[in-house]
Order: C-alpha cells, then sequence, then structure tokens
C-alpha cells in the first residue's frame, strides 16, 4: 500500500484542519457505488495520523431509500482520501467509490431531486442526481485548476 512521507501527512493533516470546521454537524449527500445514497449529518470528527474518523447520522428523506441503521460510524486512511471545501472522496480501491457532498447548494439541489421523486412514490439513483454532481465537480476542478496555474506564474516570478 502507498504510504504518505511525514511531511505529506503534515501538509495533509493541516490543510483538513483548516476545513474541518465545515464539515463538523453539516449534513450531506453520501453517495456509494453502486447504488447507495444517503442524506446524512456529519458529527464526532476527528483526525489523526491514520486519518479521518467521524460518526454519520442517517437522516430519513423522502425519495431517499430507507437504510437499515440510523448511524454508523465511517473512517478513512490519509492514503486514500481527497478532499476539499464541500466535497470528501475516495476511489483508489476497485470496487469501493464513494463521495460525500457538504456543499449546501448540491446538498439542496439534490434533496429537490429527493422531494420530487417521493411525490411520484419513487426513490432516487445515481443517474437522477448525476448532473448536479457533476457540476459540482467541475466547479471544484476549475477552482484548483485556476489556483494551480496562479501558483505556477507566481514560482516563475519567484524563480526570474
Amino acid at each position: 500500500m502507498w504510504e504518505m512521507t511525514p511531511a505529506a501527512l503534515e501538509a495533509a493533516k493541516k490543510r483538513f484542519n483548516s476545513l474541518s470546521a465545515s464539515f463538523e454537524g453539516a449534513e450531506a449527500i453520501l453517495y456509494e457505488k453502486p447504488s447507495r445514497i444517503l442524506h446524512v449529518r456529519l458529527s464526532q470528527l476527528a483526525i489523526d495520523d491514520w486519518g479521518v474518523k467521524c460518526q454519520l447520522d442517517v437522516i430519513p428523506t423522502p425519495g431517499i431509500e430507507e437504510f437499515s441503521r440510523a448511524t454508523f460510524p465511517f473512517e478513512n486512511s490519509w492514503t486514500i482520501l481527497s478532499f476539499a471545501a464541500g466535497w470528501w472522496h475516495m476511489s483508489s480501491i476497485p470496487g469501493a467509490n464513494w463521495a460525500m457532498y457538504f456543499e449546501p447548494q448540491v446538498v439542496r439541489e439534490i434533496l429537490e431531486i429527493c422531494a420530487a421523486a417521493a411525490r411520484n412514490n419513487s426513490t432516487i439513483i445515481y443517474r437522477d442526481i448525476v448532473k448536479c454532481v457533476h457540476a459540482f465537480d467541475d466547479r471544484l476542478h476549475a477552482a484548483y485548476k485556476e489556483s494551480w496555474e496562479r501558483s505556477k506564474r507566481a514560482r516563475a516570478l519567484n524563480n526570474t
């Protein structure tokens, strides 16, 4: 398994800590392939040298298939967790791919899709939310690309 250097671990923890206040107590949409979608609230967030640990409380939501547990622990190692403001993701293990969306606009849009499904006595599937999720992913990637380009230009100016 891939291991992080001590410097990379400290950088990940520092960056996560800078975002952690936005995750604690937040509502999120958890999507786990191939078919699980949950509306959750995150609590008891903790980080250590291994990774991130928290509790997820399921928020019963019309339009989302019922889940057998009201709450469950959620853990992820730094070596497989990607994160940014409004988003956590893991896809480095074949067959185990999930994303958790905290961005209020994304949560609101998905809950609107859920409400529409519930009015039709139905539940949502990934196909129903894919446009919303991809639009967020596109915004996230564009923001990081712009930030990366600014950093590159600044480094180039500093080297001249």
